[in-house]
């Protein structure tokens, strides 16, 4: 991917909720990295290359009030893509709010057992 004049390609710099702070309001509720708990990193399945279109990676986080949401980056078919008219995205960074049951199936898709058993009930099979 080749930046846009007068722009930096998202994917270059530093892991987003990581290095930098992000806010943004969402449904009337403040998201902010530096005030609540990064509970782990995500993202694509290990061995994705960064100039993967689907490429993502986000830090989960939880806020004092216990609402869940991802803070991060990714290409442009990811879920941070930014729409750029017509039918085009490009690689796009942010806060995307996401339900307990969805913070739930990130952490069991990264295979992350040490948070779902601090922030989940997990039950024997």
């Amino acid at each position: 991917m080749t930046p846009k004049s007068g722009n930096s390609n998202k994917l270059d710099q530093p892991r987003a909720g990581m290095e930098e702070r992000m806010k943004r309001i969402i449904d009337g509720k403040r998201y902010d990295t530096e005030t609540a708990e990064n509970v782990a990193d995500i993202g694509s399945r290990p061995g994705t290359s960064m100039t993967d279109h689907g490429y993502w990676d986000a830090v989960l986080y939880r806020t004092p009030r216990g609402r869940w949401f991802l803070a991060g980056r990714g290409g442009p078919a990811s879920m941070f893509a930014r729409s750029v008219g017509n039918g085009g995205s490009e690689a796009g960074a942010g806060i995307i709010s996401i339900s307990e049951s969805q913070a739930q199936s990130f952490l069991e898709g990264a295979g992350d057992m040490e948070s779902l058993e601090r922030w989940f009930t997990i039950e024997d099979a």
